[in-house]
This record gives C-alpha cells, structure tokens and sequence, in this order.
C-alpha cells in the first residue's frame, strides 16, 4: 500500500460536504461537540486544515467513512413532501379538510408559511427533520392509526398553549410562539402542569437513556443545553418551540419509537471480534488498538470507564460489518485500521499493540 497520507481536519470538511452532513450532524457522527476543535490546533477550515488529526480513533473513523459513507449510521431523513404524500389521505377522515402545506407545518409545529418556503429550495430546520422522521417512521409502522397518534400529541400541545384544538390553531395559522414567549417570560408567572420545561426535557433524556450529545442530536437543538436549563429556576419555565415540545412529548409517551441509532457496547464488540479476528490470542491488549486506543483503555471500560463517543461509533461500524460479512467484514474494517497505522509510520498492528499509538510523538512532529 503506497501513498496512505495522514488524515487532516481538511479531510473532515470534505466528508462533511460529500456526506452532505450538517454540522450537528457531523458534531454526532464525529463525537465532536465542537467541530473546531479548541483543545487540538488543528482545524476543518482554513491554514491549520492541512495539519494531522492526532487521535488515531478519530483519524480512523474519518478514514472508514471517506471510503465507506454508504455506511453512515445515523437514520436518512425524509423528504418532507414525501412524508406530506402518506398523510394526505387522513386528513379529511382526521376531520382536517383539504390537505394542504400551510396546514402541514403546522402539524409539525412551525408556521403555516413554512412548507411552501421548503418547497422554494429552503429547507427544514435540524429539528423540523427530527420531527419529520418521527411522523413518517410513525406513519410508517402504524398507518392510519399512526398518524391519529401523531396529532392527539398535537391536540394535547394546542390545549395546553391555550390555542383550543388543531382545528383552531389552522383557522388562527400560527402557534403565536413569541406570545408564548412573552406570557412566560416573567419567572414569577405560574407554569400550568402539563407545558413542557427543561426539566422535563432531561428527564426524558434520563428516560431514554442517551447522554446529552446523544439528545441534542435527537431534537435537533444544537443549542442545548445552553439554551435548555436543566436545573435553577429556568429549568421550571416552559419550552418555546413547538416542534420540540410535539417530538419530546411524543417520545415521552411513546419512548418506544425513539430513533436515536443504537451503539453497541465494549463486551458485545469483544464477543464479536473474538469469532472472526486473525490474531493468535484474543485478549483487551491485542483488541484496544482495533478502536485506535490501547489495551490499557479497554481494561478502563470493563472497569466502568465510558469509551468516547467517537469510539462507539467505530464500536458500531465494526459490528455491522462482521453482522453482514463475517470475516470479510472484519477484514474490510481491519484495512482502514491498518492503513492509519502506515499514515502514521508505526509499522504495523503488532508494534502498535506493543508500543501504542505514538500519539505525542505525532504531535511533537506537526504541532
């Protein structure tokens, strides 16, 4: 193998703009809360994009999607017109007259404008897709029934914003959000039981069992938890948007439909690894560097250790690779792993079992 170059935050950039990811959702996919970097100087754009990513499980996985973003786990979004075309149908049953886009965003919790604006290029917010994935998955597995799911969410958000029901929030077109704002802006005013709060917003997410990135992504709000207090005062004051309080409210009520990707553990890739690997003996030692850590940090996650996000989603392409092709699938994972090793001149998988990842020394050299 000639030519394996170090992977650079350049790299990063181009996988965003190929994959056609947003920054949230590279954010996800990456682990990097902030795709900037401030604890590394390298960055995605800009003179310092030409320097080397130095973690070697960050490089790895940046290295399996550029040749394999096929492979991407996180869930396609659907077209929103698409999804408009399945319920279409329901409306007039649901007592909900034609079925028209102005009534369309407002199921979705966005002004009545919102869906034509879509259709003239602009397109759904991060959160906006995040509810048009759950409606159309919902759509999708329940039908008619579904669908009548959905908007009992939606009636119970109308009652409660004291709009009355879905059939008055359509004649009135709009969700009056900043009225909503301004009624609860005062902390002394009354939150009436049933508004969703930022509290409630982190108990779902207890309820889900997802850490806060892995919620962020779910909702859509790359501002959380900045702009979500989870504790003080603000935690108790209602939440604006009403996208956001439809998808928490359904997902609390129906945790069942959480779409949120699932990653596999530690021991379940351990187990995995051990029925295919080509290694003379299976140990924590030999399978660390597999995940571009060392045998050291497997050990620390059996004792309870979390591995870093961008380690469970190397965890979960190294699992779906050998669920579709076994030992071609493991080999397939493998060759990335060993083409870092080259990029980073460490000769190969055994010496890097032996002597790590020789991360400092990378950093001394570049940075």
């Amino acid at each position: 193998m000639q030519n394996v170059e170090l992977i650079k935050g350049a790299d990063l950039h181009d996988l965003k703009e190929t994959l056609c990811l947003s920054l949230l959702d590279l954010g996800w996919v990456t682990g990097l809360k902030n795709s900037s970097s401030p604890k590394e100087k390298w960055k995605m754009t800009g003179e310092r994009s030409e320097l080397p990513i130095p973690q070697p499980y960050l490089s790895i996985l940046i290295r399996y999607l550029m040749k394999h973003g096929d492979e991407l786990m996180l869930p396609q979004m659907p077209y929103f017109l698409d999804v408009f075309d399945k319920i279409a149908p329901y409306f007039d049953k649901m007592g909900l007259g034609k079925p028209v886009l102005s009534k369309f965003g407002l199921l979705l919790g966005v002004g009545s404008g919102a869906a034509n604006d879509w259709k003239n290029v602009k397109e759904p917010s991060v959160g906006v897709q995040r509810v048009l994935f759950l409606l159309n998955q919902t759509i999708d597995k329940y039908g008619e029934k579904g669908f009548k799911r959905y908007l009992s969410i939606v009636e119970e958000e109308c009652r409660l914003r004291e709009i009355g029901s879905i059939q008055e929030l359509i004649a009135n077109g709009t969700w009056a959000p900043q009225e909503f704002a301004n009624r609860y802006a005062d902390t002394k005013v009354p939150v009436p039981d049933g508004l969703l709060t930022g509290a409630d917003l982190n108990d779902l997410r207890e309820l889900l069992f997802l850490d806060w990135w892995d919620f962020i992504w779910l909702t859509g709000r790359s501002y959380f938890p900045t702009g979500w207090k989870t504790s003080g005062k603000e935690s108790l004051r209602p939440r604006v948007k009403p996208s956001t309080c439809i998808l928490a409210r359904y997902l609390r009520t129906h945790y069942e439909d959480n779409f949120m990707p699932a990653m596999p553990d530690h021991e379940e890739i351990y187990h995995l690894v051990s029925k295919v690997h080509p290694f003379k003996k299976m140990s924590a030692r030999v399978a660390g560097p597999l995940f571009g850590v060392t045998g050291w940090s497997f050990n620390q996650w059996r004792l309870g250790t979390n591995p870093k996000p961008m380690i469970h989603r190397l965890f979960y392409l190294l699992k779906k690779n050998i669920e579709k092709d076994g030992q071609e699938g493991f080999d397939r994972y493998f060759a990335i792993v060993n083409e870092d090793i080259m990029a980073r001149g460490l000769g190969d998988y055994g010496n890097v079992v032996k002597n790590g990842w020789g991360t400092r020394e990378l950093k001394k050299k570049y940075y």
